[in-house]
């Protein structure tokens, strides 16, 4: 029996953070599309969202590459190693050359919509039907936000209409797994469960359950292990393993391979600062190097995730190291973290 997914908007602009490799698996998408092992419900909304939202989500990763230096100027007495310091100058040169023409095609890519992810992206909306939003879908999702019901925030009523378009497109006693990152969808206690309020209408209206979750690697090991997100997984792994290290020199290890990696889903920001602030193991050391530039890095520009108080304990242990101890409101005082 086909399974009736909903991917939302934020789970297909996380592809820009994925492998050549696990873009590979994602194109198995259209094939469960075709072969009606999956009905995915795809609306003109997260078509809309996705297309909106792309150049800022190609933007961040182009910064997070372009951002990558290699100093250029050495002491003298580097100098004095003629054959060394020739070869080293080489390298940089070669370095550069590569990167400016690594930089090229990635700009013309990007300005194509030519990118692996976009033709990921692309042949899956492709490969299933389109659902128009109607006026009675928009009338709903604004009634809906305007009566304080889940989902949405900040005068948006994207997440109101596609629940509601899914609340009439489903079948009854039809589950819906429902994979998405937006914490507006999820439990205010448990980041990792569906929100009770959304669950019980949709238990009510539709004798069904909603099969949340909040990763596709997760989605398709639970019903699809054909499918595998390698890089996902191995991401997962170490995080899971950064929760409960026992002790210093295992914490550095785990850091060092994490930060091997540049991008992260909402999801695993999250996790990664629950450990930060719960895991003594990792806050007892946060003032060495590769633990505080970690985190830092992690959060830069992500403060939006978090709420107020993970957010105040979060910098108990990463405060800024040229902020002094005595500021009444670090949210507000903290510059480098650019929110």
């Amino acid at each position: 029996m086909a399974k009736h997914v909903f991917i939302d908007t934020n789970i297909f602009l996380n592809f820009y953070r994925y492998s050549n490799d696990d873009l590979e698996e994602l194109k198995k998408i259209s094939h469960l599309i075709k072969e009606k092992e999956i009905v995915l419900y795809i609306t003109q909304q997260v078509v809309d969202e996705f297309n909106r939202n792309r150049d800022s989500a190609v933007t961040e990763s182009y910064r997070k590459f372009d951002e990558i230096k290699v100093e250029q100027s050495f002491p003298y007495i580097c100098k004095t190693y003629d054959e060394e310091y020739r070869n080293l100058r080489e390298s940089i040169r070669i370095f550069s050359e590569a990167k400016n023409a690594l930089s090229d095609k990635l700009v013309k890519d990007i300005r194509a919509s030519t990118l692996k992810a976009d033709e990921v992206v692309k042949a899956i909306f492709a490969s299933g039907e389109i659902i128009q939003v109607d006026p009675k879908n928009l009338d709903k999702g604004i009634l809906r936000y305007k009566l304080g019901n889940p989902p949405g925030k900040n005068n948006s009523y994207g997440d109101a209409i596609n629940w509601e378009i899914l609340l009439e497109k489903i079948p009854v006693a039809q589950d819906l797994y429902f994979i998405t990152d937006d914490k507006d969808f999820k439990s205010q206690f448990d980041q990792n469960k569906f929100n009770s309020f959304l669950s019980d209408e949709w238990i009510g209206k539709k004798k069904s359950n909603v099969v949340f979750y909040n990763q596709l690697s997760v989605f398709f090991k639970e019903n699809y292990p054909q499918i595998i997100l390698r890089e996902e997984e191995t991401k997962n792994k170490l995080i899971n393993a950064l929760a409960v290290s026992t002790n210093f020199s295992t914490t550095h290890i785990i850091i060092s391979l994490l930060s091997e990696y540049a991008d992260f889903p909402a999801n695993q920001i999250l996790l990664l600062i629950e450990i930060a602030i719960s895991n003594n193991q990792v806050y007892w050391i946060a003032e060495d190097d590769d633990v505080y530039s970690f985190f830092r890095n992690l959060i830069k520009g992500k403060i939006d995730l978090l709420d107020t108080d993970t957010f105040n304990k979060f910098l108990e242990h990463f405060k800024d190291k040229k902020i002094e101890e005595s500021v009444a409101n670090p949210i507000i005082s903290d510059p480098d973290l650019n929110f």
